[in-house]
C-alpha cells in the first residue's frame, strides 16, 4: 500500500470499509461481537467495558460499532464517531439491531465538536496510527 499523506487519500480508502471486512457484511449483531471478542479476547480484561458503568465515552474511529456498543451495554453513555459514511451508517444499524442508545457522530478525528472536559474517556482503537498529523 502506499502512504497516504492526505485526509482525501485516507477518508477514500476507509469508505471502501476494512481491509479485513465486517462493516456491512451481512451478521447479527451477536455474531459480530462474539467475532470480534473472539479474536481479540484480552479486550474485555484490558479496557474493563463494565467500569464505565454512569461515564460518558467518546470513541474515535468507531469502524463497526463494536466496542461503542460494549461500552453502552455495560451502562456507559456514549458518543461514537468516525469520519466515514459507511462506518457511522454502519454503526448506526448495529445500534438499532443491538437497541443501544448510542449517540453516532460524523466527524474527524482532529477536529472534533466538542467542547474540552466533555467526556470522561476518550477511546480510540487502532486509529491514531492512520493520523497524518496525531501530534494536533
Amino acid at each position: 500500500m502506499t502512504e497516504m499523506k492526505k485526509g482525501k487519500d485516507i477518508m477514500a480508502f476507509w469508505e471502501q470499509g476494512p481491509p479485513m471486512g465486517f462493516i456491512g457484511e451481512d451478521m447479527s449483531y451477536e455474531r459480530k461481537r462474539e467475532f470480534r471478542y473472539s479474536l481479540q479476547d484480552y479486550m474485555n480484561d484490558t479496557f474493563k467495558f463494565d467500569s464505565f458503568n454512569g461515564k460518558l465515552v467518546l470513541e474515535l474511529g468507531c469502524g463497526a460499532g463494536i466496542d461503542s456498543a460494549e461500552f453502552a451495554r455495560n451502562g456507559a453513555s456514549v458518543v461514537s464517531s468516525d469520519f466515514t459514511q459507511i462506518a457511522t451508517q454502519s454503526t448506526k444499524s448495529l445500534l438499532e439491531e443491538a437497541q443501544l442508545p448510542v449517540q453516532v457522530v460524523r466527524t474527524d478525528a482532529t477536529s472534533l465538536p466538542f467542547k474540552n472536559d466533555t467526556f470522561d474517556c476518550v477511546y480510540s482503537f487502532g486509529v491514531l496510527h492512520h493520523i497524518p498529523d496525531v501530534e494536533r
